[in-house]
């Protein structure tokens, strides 16, 4: 696709950016924080060109993911052409929190 896919955010997937971003603000630097902002930034403009670059979740059919640290972890799923983006899950929580 030449522009690439449209990024969607679901609501959950919105929360947990806030979340993340609240914790890195009120615990890191903002040089950190907006390290972290730009990772994502140019991570999601590499799933809007090559949506299928990451493998399939094990959690759910049609899910992908996409590590983005060591912390957060992107599931996302490709409909037409949109990805949306599902959750972004701290991966320090206990797997059984992680509602795809």
């Amino acid at each position: 696709m030449k522009n690439g896919y449209k990024i969607l955010w679901s609501k959950r997937a919105f929360e947990d950016l806030d979340g993340i971003l609240n914790y890195l603000e009120e615990n890191w630097t903002k040089k950190e924080v907006r390290k972290f902002v730009s990772k994502l930034h140019k991570r999601l403009i590499l799933l809007s060109y090559f949506p299928k670059l990451y493998s399939e979740s094990h959690q759910k059919k049609n899910v992908r993911k996409s590590v983005l640290t060591k912390q957060v972890v992107i599931y996302y799923s490709l409909n037409n052409n949109v990805v949306e983006l599902i959750r972004l899950f701290d991966s320090r929580q206990h797997p059984s929190k992680l509602k795809l």
